[in-house]
């Protein structure tokens, strides 16, 4: 199995919306939960990939990702905004076995091309109204009024009931399904290593987390992410101290502390294995990418 991006949780878990983003680009990455990407009419245009294939979104188009694939945002056009939706079993609860273990067979709808008795126009007029509504907003959910959470709930509600009804899915295929079981059974140890991968985490403690003896832990891990968890484990630091190295001023002994890997000589031969440089190669060769 080829190693996969790595996990992303939830940017917000309570109420995912991750809200209008302009001139970002997104790395390769996954989750459990659908996520949908509209580009309002109003936009410029973005270019989306899904599981390696890359999809131009015009705007007035959505992009519709099902639980696992691999996606990212690999280009924003000059005024490129995009809507960022999530919606998963946190939210939909038992009703998302509607989605669990499918795709969708058409990933990518140009609004401006459907017909205007076609049912899928219901669905960007509530994208429409996520993001006005969003734009009154500011803060963490867990700021927002009661109400505000409760409405911007249900136009996620109007969203997943008119993708039910009128999105053709497909199962995924049975290796791919088994993946996903491994994913569900992970997810509460992928959430852990994202907020804690700084401090010292081993594979018992992690199968203490996920419930289960270290055999099967191991088993389900390789499943879900490709990787031992050791070796996911020390690719997150690794990513997380090339971020430090490439845009600080941080110490690189510091900055080895900083992402859990303490011993100087250790984080140099890490980086160096990894990256194919030493952590102060990184930084050098980053510096003069932006001279």
């Amino acid at each position: 199995m080829p190693e996969r991006p790595f996990y992303q949780p939830p940017f917000i878990s309570s109420v995912p919306f991750h809200g209008a983003v302009e001139k970002m680009c997104f790395g390769a990455h996954w989750h459990g939960e659908l996520e949908f990407i509209y580009v309002p009419r109003d936009s410029g245009e973005i270019t989306v990939e899904i599981e390696g294939e890359d999809h131009l979104l015009l705007p007035g188009t959505a992009a519709f990702v099902a639980g696992t694939q691999v996606h990212a945002i690999n280009r924003v056009s000059p005024g490129g905004v995009y809507l960022v939706a999530e919606m998963g079993f946190s939210l939909l609860g038992q009703d998302f076995s509607a989605f669990s273990g499918k795709y969708f067979l058409r990933p990518v709808i140009n609004y401006a091309a459907l017909s205007p008795e076609d049912p899928l126009g219901q669905t960007e007029r509530t994208f429409c109204e996520i993001r006005r509504h969003l734009s009154g907003l500011s803060g963490p959910a867990e700021s927002w009024q009661v109400a505000d959470r409760l409405y911007m709930e249900g136009l996620l509600y109007m969203l997943a009931s008119g993708l039910a009804r009128h999105m053709p899915m497909a199962d995924h295929p049975r290796a791919h399904a088994k993946q996903i079981e491994a994913v569900v059974a992970m997810q509460g140890v992928l959430t852990y290593v994202e907020n804690n991968y700084p401090g010292e985490l081993t594979v018992a403690k992690a199968a203490e987390l996920a419930g289960y003896e270290k055999t099967r832990f191991c088993q389900l891990f390789k499943a879900a992410t490709g990787l031992s968890f050791h070796k996911y484990l020390t690719l997150r630091r690794v990513r997380a101290a090339r971020q430090l190295l490439t845009s600080t001023s941080i110490p690189i002994g510091e900055v080895g502390r900083t992402v859990g890997i303490h011993e100087p000589k250790t984080f140099s031969r890490v980086i160096r294995e990894i990256e194919g440089l030493t952590p102060g190669e990184l930084r050098a060769s980053a510096k003069r990418e932006k001279e």
